[in-house]
Protein backbone atom coordinates (compact mmCIF):
# COMPACT_ATOMS: atom_id res chain seq x y z
CA UNK A 1 0.00 0.00 0.00
CA UNK A 2 1.35 3.53 -1.23
CA UNK A 3 -0.11 6.70 -0.60
CA UNK A 4 -1.28 8.82 -3.80
CA UNK A 5 -0.42 12.96 -4.74
CA UNK A 6 -3.22 15.12 -3.65
CA UNK A 7 -5.91 15.99 -5.80
CA UNK A 8 -8.22 18.75 -6.08
CA UNK A 9 -11.08 16.35 -4.46
CA UNK A 10 -8.77 16.34 -1.47
CA UNK A 11 -8.57 19.82 -0.78
CA UNK A 12 -12.48 19.96 -1.49
CA UNK A 13 -12.61 17.44 1.69
CA UNK A 14 -10.67 18.92 3.60
CA UNK A 15 -11.92 21.83 3.47
CA UNK A 16 -15.17 20.19 4.63
CA UNK A 17 -12.89 19.15 7.78
CA UNK A 18 -11.10 22.26 8.94
CA UNK A 19 -15.26 23.75 8.80
CA UNK A 20 -16.15 21.22 10.73
CA UNK A 21 -13.23 21.09 13.20
CA UNK A 22 -12.92 25.41 13.14
CA UNK A 23 -9.93 26.95 11.39
CA UNK A 24 -8.98 28.60 14.30
CA UNK A 25 -9.17 25.86 16.60
CA UNK A 26 -6.92 23.92 13.83
CA UNK A 27 -4.76 27.39 13.04
CA UNK A 28 -3.93 27.17 16.98
CA UNK A 29 -2.80 23.76 17.00
CA UNK A 30 -0.38 23.51 14.34
CA UNK A 31 0.37 27.43 13.90
CA UNK A 32 1.20 29.20 10.57
CA UNK A 33 4.99 29.55 9.31
CA UNK A 34 6.26 31.26 6.48
CA UNK A 35 8.24 29.44 4.37
CA UNK A 36 9.58 32.64 2.81
CA UNK A 37 13.02 32.80 2.16
CA UNK A 38 13.54 28.88 3.68
CA UNK A 39 15.73 26.91 1.74
CA UNK A 40 13.98 23.51 0.09
CA UNK A 41 15.29 21.43 3.37
CA UNK A 42 13.97 23.90 6.27
CA UNK A 43 10.06 23.88 4.02
CA UNK A 44 10.79 19.67 3.96
CA UNK A 45 11.21 19.62 7.76
CA UNK A 46 8.26 22.06 8.10
CA UNK A 47 6.16 20.00 5.84
CA UNK A 48 6.93 16.92 8.07
CA UNK A 49 6.51 18.55 11.02
CA UNK A 50 3.00 20.23 10.52
CA UNK A 51 2.00 17.15 8.53
CA UNK A 52 2.24 15.01 12.34
CA UNK A 53 0.55 18.07 13.75
CA UNK A 54 -2.16 17.99 11.32
CA UNK A 55 -2.66 14.15 11.96
CA UNK A 56 -2.58 14.04 15.65
CA UNK A 57 -5.12 17.03 16.00
CA UNK A 58 -7.25 14.73 13.30
CA UNK A 59 -6.91 11.65 15.19
CA UNK A 60 -7.92 13.89 18.32
CA UNK A 61 -11.31 14.82 16.96
CA UNK A 62 -12.23 12.22 14.77
CA UNK A 63 -15.72 12.16 16.03
CA UNK A 64 -16.51 15.88 14.80
CA UNK A 65 -15.47 15.17 11.29
CA UNK A 66 -14.70 11.24 11.06
CA UNK A 67 -16.93 10.71 7.60
CA UNK A 68 -14.80 13.37 5.86
CA UNK A 69 -11.31 12.25 7.93
CA UNK A 70 -11.99 8.71 6.62
CA UNK A 71 -12.89 9.25 3.07
CA UNK A 72 -9.52 11.77 2.79
CA UNK A 73 -7.34 8.75 4.42
CA UNK A 74 -9.11 6.16 2.46
CA UNK A 75 -8.48 8.08 -1.09
CA UNK A 76 -4.12 8.88 0.07
CA UNK A 77 -4.29 5.01 0.83
CA UNK A 78 -5.98 4.07 -2.01
CA UNK A 79 -7.81 1.49 0.40
CA UNK A 80 -11.75 1.00 1.21
CA UNK A 81 -13.12 2.55 4.34
CA UNK A 82 -13.06 -0.86 5.42
CA UNK A 83 -9.58 -1.41 4.66
CA UNK A 84 -8.66 1.61 6.16
CA UNK A 85 -9.58 0.72 9.50
CA UNK A 86 -7.46 -2.10 9.15
CA UNK A 87 -4.16 -0.90 8.63
CA UNK A 88 -1.99 -1.53 11.41
CA UNK A 89 -0.41 1.60 12.96
CA UNK A 90 2.70 0.82 12.12
CA UNK A 91 2.27 0.81 8.18
CA UNK A 92 1.32 4.64 9.28
CA UNK A 93 5.00 5.75 9.27
CA UNK A 94 5.78 4.37 5.89
CA UNK A 95 2.16 5.98 4.67
CA UNK A 96 2.95 9.50 5.92
CA UNK A 97 6.56 9.25 4.32
CA UNK A 98 4.86 8.10 1.06
CA UNK A 99 2.33 10.80 1.13
CA UNK A 100 5.05 13.38 2.54
CA UNK A 101 7.66 12.24 -0.18
CA UNK A 102 4.78 12.21 -3.30
CA UNK A 103 3.84 15.65 -2.10
CA UNK A 104 6.24 18.33 -0.89
CA UNK A 105 6.63 19.29 -4.41
CA UNK A 106 7.30 23.17 -5.45
CA UNK A 107 3.49 23.26 -6.91
CA UNK A 108 2.20 21.90 -4.01
CA UNK A 109 4.33 24.25 -1.29
CA UNK A 110 3.29 26.90 -4.08
CA UNK A 111 -0.40 26.05 -3.62
CA UNK A 112 -0.25 26.15 0.14
CA UNK A 113 1.11 29.66 0.23
CA UNK A 114 -1.19 31.32 -1.78
CA UNK A 115 -3.88 29.76 0.08
CA UNK A 116 -2.44 30.52 3.66
CA UNK A 117 -1.77 34.21 2.31
CA UNK A 118 -5.27 34.22 0.97
CA UNK A 119 -6.57 32.84 4.44
CA UNK A 120 -4.60 35.13 6.65
CA UNK A 121 -5.79 38.20 4.96
CA UNK A 122 -9.56 37.54 5.40
CA UNK A 123 -8.96 35.98 9.30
Amino acid sequence: MKAREIETGDILIALKIVRKLGLEQLKSVVGVESVVDKDPAEIKSLINKKAFEVISYLLGHLEEANQEVVELLSGWTGTTEEELKRIKLSEWPALIDDFIALNSSEVLVSFFKRAMAGLNKNI
